[in-house]
C-alpha cells in the first residue's frame, strides 16, 4: 500500500510518499503453535521451569504452566487468562515480550494442503523416500529412484501417501509434504548452518573468503503426524519448520519403547494439532525414555519462509518505507 500526501507550500509543494509492504502471514512464523493444548490421547500440556520457548508462541487452547518456564517472543492465546498448576503466583512464568489473552484463534489450514499440493514442483502417489543431497534430492517410489535437482528459487515435493525422509544436507530452500504421515529416519541439515555462520565452512565463498548469507531452507509439512524413527540417532539434530495439521509431532511409539537417547534440536519452528511425546520423565526428575527437547527459533523465519509454506490468511507487515 502506497499514500503520497502533498503540502503546497511556497515557492515548491512538498511531495511525500509512504510505502507499507505486507505479506500473507506464514505458520512458518511461530517458534511453536499448538491448535490444541492437549496431546493426541487427552492429557493437558503444561510448560514446566525447564521449558523454554524462544520465539513467537500462539495457542487456540489454554496456556497451561508450572514453575517457571521462560517465553522469549511474543505469546497469545485464546484462552482468557493463564492457567497455573499450584496458581499464579507461585507458578510464575517470564514473558519477555509479553503475553496477550483473549485473542483470535487461527484456524489450521485445509487438511488436504492443496496450496502445497497444486504449486508443487513434484507429486508422487504411494509410499515414497527422500534423501537431502544438497542441491539435488534422491526420491525413490515404489521401485524407481530419480535425482532431481532443485530448482533455484526452490521447490516444493507432495506426496499422495506415507514419506520417509532418510535425512542429509539441503542446499536450497523446499517444502516436503504429505496427506499422510512423515517419518524422519535421520538428521536433516542445512549445508550452511544458519545457527553459526561464521564457523561453518559451507558458508563461506571460496572466491572471497566472506559469510555468505545462508538461504537454505526447509518445511515439512503433513495432513497427519510427523514421526521421529525409534532407529533415529542419538542427539538427533533436525533444521527445518515442521507441521502437522491434523496430528502431531513425536517419536514412534511415543518413546516408550526407547532408552534416553540425548538431545532432540529443533532449528527451527513446530506447529502442530495436538502436543506429541518426544520423551519421558522418571523420578527424580531424569530422562529415562526416548529424547529431551533442545528446540531453537530460526529467526530468518520472521521475514522468510519455506516455499509455499500455509499461511494463516492473516496479513503481516514487512516494511514501512518514506520518501
Amino acid at each position: 500500500m502506497t499514500v503520497t500526501a502533498t503540502v503546497p507550500t511556497a515557492p515548491t509543494p512538498i511531495v511525500y510518499t509512504l510505502t507499507h509492504r505486507v505479506r500473507t502471514e506464514s505458520f512458518a512464523r511461530f517458534a511453536w503453535f499448538e491448535n490444541n493444548d492437549r496431546s493426541d490421547t487427552g492429557g493437558r500440556n503444561w510448560f514446566i521451569s525447564m521449558s523454554r520457548i524462544r520465539g513467537p508462541f500462539h495457542t487456540n487452547g489454554q496456556l497451561n504452566v508450572v514453575g517457571t518456564p521462560v517465553f522469549e517472543g511474543p505469546v497469545t492465546t485464546a484462552a482468557s487468562s493463564l492457567n497455573c498448576w499450584n496458581g499464579c503466583p507461585p507458578d510464575s512464568p517470564t514473558f519477555q515480550q509479553g503475553a496477550t489473552f483473549g485473542m483470535p484463534s487461527i484456524p489450521m489450514p485445509s487438511p488436504s494442503l492443496e496450496d502445497v499440493r497444486d504449486k508443487a514442483t513434484w507429486r508422487f502417489s504411494g509410499a515414497t523416500t527422500v534423501t537431502l543431497l544438497g542441491d539435488t534430492l534422491q526420491v525413490t517410489n515404489g521401485a524407481v529412484t530419480t535425482l532431481l535437482p532443485l530448482p533455484p528459487d526452490g521447490g516444493a515435493l507432495f506426496v499422495n501417501g506415507d514419506l520417509t525422509v532418510t535425512g542429509g544436507q539441503l542446499n536450497g530452500q523446499l517444502t516436503l509434504a504429505s496427506d499422510r504421515d512423515v517419518v524422519i529416519a535421520d538428521h536433516v541439515r542445512y549445508t550452511c548452518n544458519a545457527e553459526d555462520p561464521p564457523l561453518d565452512p559451507d558458508c563461506i565463498n571460496p572466491a572471497t573468503g566472506q559469510v555468505e548469507y545462508n538461504d537454505d531452507l526447509l518445511g515439512i509439512v503433513t495432513k497427519r503426524n510427523i514421526v521421529i524413527a525409534r532407529t533415529a540417532p542419538t542427539d538427533l539434530v533436525i533444521h527445518s519448520t515442521l507441521m502437522a495439521v491434523q496430528g502431531v509431532f513425536k517419536v514412534e511409539n511415543d518413546a516408550q519403547d526407547l532408552p534416553p537417547k540425548g538431545n532432540l534440536h529443533v532449528f527451527g519452528g513446530i506447529i502442530q494439532n495436538y502436543i506429541g511425546v518426544t520423551g519421558w520423565w522418571c523420578p527424580p526428575g531424569d530422562l529415562c525414555k526416548g529424547y529431551l527437547e533442545d528446540y531453537w527459533y530460526d529467526e530468518r523465519a520472521r521475514d522468510v519462509s519455506p516455499p509455499f509454506f500455509p499461511t494463516t490468511g492473516r496479513y503481516q507487515g514487512i516494511l514501512w518505507q518514506g520518501q
